[in-house]
């Protein structure tokens, strides 16, 4: 069962720190996270952690970032089976354009 959590019990914490904390399959995105916060921790961990929990919402948000970041994540878009399961998503098709690879060579 997962913990109860009472806002007077917690001091400031996000509601991804309590998802992260709260549910045993994304406890190992915790730390990545918190480190995110103060230094600058890349987006291609966190697009691959969210494509393994099948989490697709979170896994294009950070898509999005690794291409603000001119990650080299993107290069892997269209020939990656891991991308499979974001194929359909307009987003998914929106990015693969902006990033170049839609076009033949």
């Amino acid at each position: 069962m997962y913990p109860v959590f009472r806002s007077s019990a917690i001091p400031s914490i996000s509601p991804l720190e309590l998802i992260l904390q709260a549910v045993p399959r994304k406890r190992g995105l915790l730390p990545a996270f918190r480190r995110q916060q103060t230094n600058y921790v890349a987006a291609a961990p966190f697009v691959h952690a969210y494509l393994g929990l099948g989490d697709n919402e979170q896994a294009l948000v950070w898509l999005e970032r690794a291409h603000q970041e001119q990650s080299n994540i993107l290069h892997l878009l269209k020939v990656h089976p891991y991308f499979d399961p974001l194929r359909e998503d307009p987003r998914f098709r929106d990015l693969v354009h902006k990033v170049g690879l839609d076009s033949p060579h």
